[in-house]
């Protein structure tokens, strides 16, 4: 599969030929959909997905599909799903302080767990969800879901106080209207919203293909993230970095500003070069390794290493074992490679000379982890692609 950028004085584009549409791992392998994908600078001030109208269009048409799965699960489908979900939960509490009597609106919630979670903790007036995938049936009376897209015209019959908005910006097609219509729903005065989305410096810096996915439209760092946010209205409380995530706690208390033109972002460039010589490292260094009798480990069943394996020759290799912390994923696949998944407590994991982290934002959680439990040295542990 061709992967290339391109630039000009005035414009640089990254561009994949086809990437997998990312649905999580599979029972079997075998890729089922895949498209072009590019990436280029929007004028506005971030990274945006620049692929054709009519191909985001069918991306689009799939999420409406029986058999469509989204790629990473909501809280409460696996162990895994809700550690994500508890630390949305704390990170509302530890910001937010008491939602005596609040009315709440989470957006594209995937499930009730958050809010079961709030609504138990606090004596919160009102909390509606807007998710028009949710399954979930309500069984307390102040928990309402509204099957459908957030949209500017939707009236509610109190004023918001908070909006949550977990993994959201990234997916929406166009984040700046996005908060303008987030801003005109919160309380004049003291409304507030946390939103989380990925952090992408790190990934884009490393060229780490965790970074690109179909569904996620925009692609926003600190910087680029804190300038939106305020010319769209809202101060910024606090924002911080997790494991290549970012956690930001606004207020509606700004006037919107002129957005203007912005000049382009480093970051594209830098990712530009990046993903297109990770390719051909990967597949150098576990060609190397192989020839030496090494049996490889990848830790890590992410989108990221489906791109990998799919725009590589890494498939050929049979020394390649993939493990995984998430049970969930345990003996199935990534749809680009018929290698089936171990958990990462399988005894065999200490046999393996080398280990390549694919999951990059847990690096050093991992890493710990492969010293204490299977004992293996830490130089033998190395991150799939160079550091930065």
């Amino acid at each position: 599969m061709k992967s290339w950028y391109s630039r000009t004085m005035m414009k640089i584009d990254i561009s994949f030929e086809r990437l997998p549409l990312w649905q999580g791992v599979q029972e079997e392998p075998g890729v089922r959909r895949s498209f072009p994908f590019h990436l280029g600078w929007d004028p506005r001030g971030f990274i945006s997905q620049t692929t054709e109208k009519h191909i985001l269009e069918q991306v689009i048409q799939t999420y409406a599909e029986e058999d469509y799965t989204h790629g990473t699960k909501p809280p409460g489908a696996s162990e895994w799903a809700n550690r994500l979900g508890d630390e949305k939960f704390e990170f509302v509490v530890q910001n937010c302080g008491s939602l005596q009597g609040k009315s709440i609106l989470e957006i594209g919630a995937g499930s009730l767990y958050v809010a079961n979670k709030l609504t138990d903790k606090h004596e919160i007036n009102q909390y509606l969800i807007i998710d028009p995938a949710i399954q979930e049936t309500v069984s307390k009376k102040n928990i309402k879901i509204l099957r459908q897209y957030f949209d500017k015209d939707m009236s509610f019959d109190t004023t918001i106080d908070l909006v949550i908005g977990f993994s959201v910006l990234e997916h929406v097609p166009d984040p700046i209207r996005f908060l303008l219509d987030l801003h005109s729903k919160l309380h004049p005065v003291s409304g507030t919203a946390i939103l989380s989305f990925p952090d992408i410096k790190r990934q884009f810096r490393d060229g780490d293909f965790n970074a690109i996915a179909h569904e996620h439209t925009s692609y926003l760092t600190p910087a680029t993230a804190i300038r939106m946010f305020n010319n769209c209205g809202f101060s910024v409380l606090k924002h911080e970095t997790r494991s290549d995530t970012l956690w930001f706690f606004v207020e509606a208390n700004r006037n919107q500003t002129n957005i203007d033109s912005f000049p382009m972002d480093e970051e594209l460039l830098i990712a530009a070069l990046k993903f297109h010589q990770n390719i051909t490292y990967v597949s150098k260094k576990i060609n190397s390794l192989s020839k030496k009798g090494k049996t490889i480990a990848i830790h890590g069943s992410s989108n990221g290493l489906n791109n990998l394996f799919f725009l590589s020759d890494l498939e050929k290799y049979k020394n390649i074992k993939i493990f995984d912390n998430d049970s969930s994923k345990t003996g199935k696949y990534l749809p680009a490679c018929s290698i089936p998944i171990k958990h990462s407590s399988d005894p065999n994991y200490k046999t393996t000379d080398i280990v390549f982290v694919a999951a990059l934002s847990f690096y050093e959680e991992i890493k710990d982890f492969l010293i204490s439990t299977h004992g293996l040295p830490e130089e033998q542990i190395l991150p799939l692609y160079p550091q930065d």
